[in-house]
């Protein structure tokens, strides 16, 4: 029988047996090799139990073959005999603890034994009112400070249990950023961390500041009038809890060592700790306040000097996940990311002749104030059940009359006219090919049955790559942010078949999708896939949601040569057979 689990709900597991292993004070390499397996099994985006099923878990980095017997066990138990080995005569309690920031194993363990935290349902919640009653500053090695810490970092866990999409967190947080940048006393101002580095998924908003006066900064940002609750206010630092629930973390410093901050708190932790060993190998430490050499501190007011410090090429954030990037940067062959200006159109996009929400004229209006040099409309296939093939064939006509007419009268941006197409759960698309040919292009997607096996998901996706008349793919893995999963598919061989008949995967922006996920669109370009970035716009204001798929195709490693909507129009024209 087959137990699931999660990824996180693995790579927690692991986490904790290396805490037993840290509080016993065993092997720091073994200690290390958990925590690593952890971080990478958590990274990955195919599913643990399925790669079990499949006998890949050798395909994970950092899961050696003794790891692997254990979770061999776990999958077909539902347990480990040597984890629960492990953890006996351990304090239960020590393994929520650990959740809270600043609490490591050692900690945990410590405050558990003493204070008998044996539930790890109650733990945390039994620290806090410990730390309200001032009962921790007494033990040895503790003081008020740091039980104030623990309260604080409680507070914020409490808060930040679960995380949201990245296009949340941007809109929160701009706001907070433009309030920031009301003051005087504010130079500078960025976000920090996930949000930074453009992950799809967002935990805390943390945001950094360089100025010469923290303590105004700080003022400032309290009076910000969205805050329901100030967490704490330091000479530096401040949290809040602002309206919806969202914790905004600032913190503040010096311009002549703001780039040292910046490039700190942006991490990714991975990132900073392959940095860190690469500069000891040098003689140097790094800090968020600059590079150490010997006794003295350099300063460096801009990411750039810092990485250039390091004799490497400057890594933009959304490459700092200790995927390649650093050992690229040394040899001063980074890849040349896409830009949001390199993009020349949008080619998925809908109007009211299906399910959007404004007309052909207002969405092409829209597309001009972009300065696009082309415009794809690609309204849903209508349907055959409810239309005859005549009626189909009229509005086809209807509507390539309405875009000759605008191309006629009008330089940019050439509308294009495609179509979005289903292949259905049986593997058929319902159109004829008699009919596929009256569009300028055709955009294929999966819109159903998404609970299908991988095998008939990767046929229907074949369907639509091996249809000569269909040129991309949108939305490939289906997946809702916080709703639905991605369905599973054998994407080694989607990716060949996309390279061997010239076919492109969309990246869609709209911020519930994020699809194609950057860690496949980093594998499409590995394989020589070409990419197509796309607002799938149903309004005028979907348009503004470029900048979401441009940020995936950065984060896959993407330059411009990559994306077909980089291209100008007359190479579009030829690229789409026009």
């Amino acid at each position: 029988m087959l137990h699931k689990f999660t990824n996180k709900q693995v790579a927690n597991i692991l986490r904790e047996i290396s805490a037993c292993y840290e509080a016993k004070e065993e092997n720091p390499f073994k200690i290390r090799a958990y925590n690593n397996a952890a971080d990478a099994i958590e990274k990955i985006d195919s599913d643990i139990g399925d790669l079990w099923a499949e006998n890949r878990l050798e395909d994970v980095p950092g899961v050696g073959e003794s790891l692997r017997e254990h979770l061999n066990e776990l999958f077909r138990t539902g347990k480990v005999k040597h984890f629960e080995e492990t953890k006996k005569n351990l304090p239960q309690g020590m393994f929520e603890l650990l959740k809270i920031s600043g609490i490591g194993a050692k900690t945990a363990f410590k405050l558990s034994s003493f204070f008998h935290l044996d539930n790890k349902d109650t733990a945390a919640a039994q620290l806090k009112k410990l730390a309200e009653k001032g009962k921790i500053k007494g033990l040895p090695g503790f003081g008020e400070e740091s039980e104030h810490k623990i309260l604080q970092n409680i507070e914020k866990l409490t808060h930040n249990e679960t995380r949201f999409p990245l296009h949340t967190a941007k809109e929160i947080s701009s706001k907070v950023l433009a309030f920031l940048k009301e003051s005087p006393y504010v130079f500078r101002a960025n976000y920090l961390g996930s949000l930074r580095r453009e992950s799809a998924m967002v935990g805390d908003i943390d945001i950094a500041v360089a100025t010469e006066n923290s303590k105004e900064v700080i003022n400032h940002f309290a009076q910000y009038p969205k805050i329901i609750k100030i967490i704490s206010k330091g000479n530096i630092k401040a949290s809040a809890v602002i309206t919806g629930g969202f914790q905004v973390d600032i913190m503040t410093q010096n311009p002549a060592s703001y780039g040292s901050l910046l490039q700190h708190f942006t991490g990714s932790k991975l990132h900073n700790i392959h940095l860190r060993k690469l500069a000891l190998d040098k003689g140097l430490s790094l800090s968020e306040y600059g590079i150490k050499k010997g006794s003295q501190t350099l300063k460096f007011s801009s990411e750039e000097d810092f990485y250039h410090f390091l004799d490497m090429q400057y890594i933009p954030p959304e490459l700092r996940e200790d995927l390649g990037e650093i050992e690229l940067a040394v040899k001063n062959k980074l890849p040349k990311l896409i830009e949001l200006s390199n993009i020349k159109g949008d080619l998925q996009t809908h109007t009211t002749m299906s399910d959007g929400e404004n007309s052909f004229a207002e969405m092409v209006s829209k597309a001009k104030e972009l300065k696009y040099e082309y415009f794809g409309i690609t309204d849903h296939q209508w349907s055959t059940a409810t239309h005859t093939t005549e009626v189909i064939n009229r509005l086809i006509k209807a509507r390539r009359l309405e875009i000759e007419q605008y191309n006629s009268s009008h330089t940019i941006p050439r509308v294009l006219f495609g179509i979005e197409i289903n292949v259905s759960a049986d593997n058929r698309v319902v159109y004829s090919d008699n009919l596929l040919r009256k569009f300028d292009y055709v955009i294929g997607a999966i819109h159903s049955s998404f609970g299908q096996t991988k095998e008939q998901i990767t046929k229907r996706l074949l369907t639509l790559i091996e249809n000569p008349l269909i040129k991309i793919i949108a939305h490939p893995t289906g997946r809702l942010l916080l709703e639905r999963e991605g369905y599973e598919a054998d994407w080694d061989i989607i990716f060949q078949a996309c390279k061997k008949h010239n076919k492109v995967l969309e990246i869609n922006g709209q911020p519930s999708r994020l699809d194609l996920p950057d860690s496949f669109v980093r594998e499409a370009v590995k394989s020589g896939v070409l990419l197509s970035t796309n607002t799938d716009a149903h309004s005028i204001n979907d348009l503004g949601f470029m900048p979401n798929a441009v940020s995936v195709a950065r984060r896959g490693w993407c330059g411009k040569e990559d994306v077909i909507n980089a291209l100008s129009l007359g190479k579009m024209l030829k690229f789409l057979g026009r």
